[in-house]
């Protein structure tokens, strides 16, 4: 969900990366038709990934992990001592839910680049459409901070992105450097919240800001894209 205070014309729709990290970037066909001997092929997989990822820079990265969620495929592998992505929210969502489809991670912090990051992911399943692993790729919030700062709201406005949970992803201007309203924060007003939890799509209304204490007019909008279940996503303040 997106929101903003200047309540200015809001997006349908986030503009993502290149033709991706959506149901294209991330098809699992291809690594379930790999699969066919009932084991994945590392060195296939990730050559296949290299040029997959090839003309997506914005990516952090494009990995694929095994049933017990070791990194297995992608750059910056070592399979010699696998890094383990099994506690990631996103792993476990598609170890127990087959039916999870294109996920959206809360913020994380990359297991190998130490960027503040968002991960798009989907499961791949054996021959026999046993959960074999997952595919996911890995967006710097930094991309979603520069998508927003092609809203306009205004000399004193803002502008942010949330999930579902109303976590921070993204903010223009940046967060101030006190820390009150870093990436993972849920630091939204009450009108906000209560809007978020009726259902409604979109609306405006007028209120306090928690974090920096001025009234303002805010618009807020739920996004068409990047699905990140039990409900679409929401925004800020």
């Amino acid at each position: 969900m997106m929101s903003c205070g200047g309540a200015p014309a809001l997006p349908e729709s986030m503009p993502f990366p290149s033709r991706g990290p959506g149901r294209r970037t991330l098809r699992v066909e291809r690594l379930e038709r790999r699969a066919v001997t009932g084991t994945l092929n590392p060195e296939a997989a990730g050559a296949a990934i290299r040029l997959k990822a090839a003309d997506r820079l914005e990516l952090d990265g494009i990995r694929v992990t095994d049933t017990r969620g070791r990194f297995i495929a992608g750059r910056g592998v070592d399979r010699k001592a696998p890094i383990d992505f099994s506690d990631r929210s996103w792993f476990i969502v598609h170890r127990d839910r087959p039916d999870a489809g294109l996920f959206m991670s809360e913020p994380l912090i990359s297991k190998l680049a130490g960027l503040q990051i968002s991960s798009f992911s989907r499961r791949y399943n054996s021959p026999g459409g046993v959960f074999a692993g997952v595919v996911s790729a890995s967006v710097p919030l930094s991309y979603f901070v520069r998508q927003l700062q092609a809203v306009d709201a205004g000399p004193h406005g803002i502008v942010t992105l949330r999930d579902a949970q109303l976590r921070l992803i993204a903010r223009h201007p940046e967060p101030p450097a006190d820390g009150t309203d870093t990436a993972g924060s849920r630091k939204v007003s009450a009108a906000l919240a209560a809007l978020v939890e009726s259902g409604r799509p979109s609306g405006t209304y007028r209120t306090v800001c928690p974090v920096d204490g001025t009234e303002r007019s805010f618009a807020f909008r739920r996004l068409l894209v990047a699905p990140a279940p039990p409900r679409p996503w929401p925004t800020r303040c």
